[in-house]
């Protein structure tokens, strides 16, 4: 194994697991802007793959990394008055019944372009690196009000930063094992929102959803070539 091994151009896949704290804004009444929240956090397990360039100083390492990620980060909450003021006028025009709205939030691709600084004990390298994260989000609720089914949907993007640390291992003079901790700063979503309730047509309302700090936990193998 030469005395640069973590010098050269790397792929190579990831998978993980992430935790993290959210809510969604949306407005109930159009004429007054009255908005209510709902506390809604995101778990589950992703997987992607990776692309980095590297050089090599001494034990010093630098390089910079892109990756992609199918995320199935996910969560469901209820609530009772997370409702607009349409499917309520219909409620107190009818007297029909309600049931509390099951919302679902859903971070489904996750993608960082990030800068790496580490220090190599020849096969074995510890690293921080930071960059920008972009996730994509989507938020969906439903109810029925007297059997009839009342929805609203929307997704966007959210651009972050991202900060973490890791450990790097070489197996051989090609092929290395990470583990990782990543962590996604808060930041907020605004997009359309399609709003469909029964006696009235389907109508657009501004959506606000905020990820208030997500946790990642990553793990990968990569397959380095020298090309310095």
């Amino acid at each position: 194994m030469s005395s640069a091994v973590w010098s050269g151009l790397s792929v190579g896949i990831l998978g993980g697991y992430g935790i993290g704290d959210g809510a969604m804004s949306l407005k109930t009444n159009a004429k007054t802007k009255e908005r209510e929240t709902l506390s809604i956090d995101p778990k589950g397990g992703m997987v992607g793959g990776l692309i980095g360039l590297h050089g090599q100083a001494g034990q010093w390492v630098f390089g910079v990394e892109l990756d992609g990620a199918y995320s199935m980060l996910s969560a469901k909450a209820k609530s009772d008055s997370f409702l607009p003021q349409e499917g309520k006028d219909l409620l107190k025009d009818s007297g029909l019944s309600s049931e509390a709205i099951q919302f679902e939030s859903k971070v489904d691709s996750l993608f960082t372009g990030r800068a790496r600084v580490g220090y190599a004990f020849q096969n074995f390298m510890l690293y921080g690196t930071c960059g920008l994260g972009l996730a994509h989000t989507r938020f969906s609720g439903s109810s029925k009000i007297g059997g009839t089914k009342v929805t609203q949907s929307a997704s966007g993007y959210g651009l972050t930063p991202v900060a973490g640390a890791g450990a790097e291992y070489r197996i051989s003079d090609s092929v290395s094992l990470r583990a990782e901790y990543l962590y996604a700063f808060p930041f907020d979503v605004t997009f359309q929102s399609n709003a469909k309730h029964p006696g009235a047509a389907g109508n657009k309302s501004r959506s606000d959803a905020s990820l208030d700090g997500t946790h990642l936990i990553r793990v990968g193998v990569s397959y380095h070539l020298p090309i310095f």
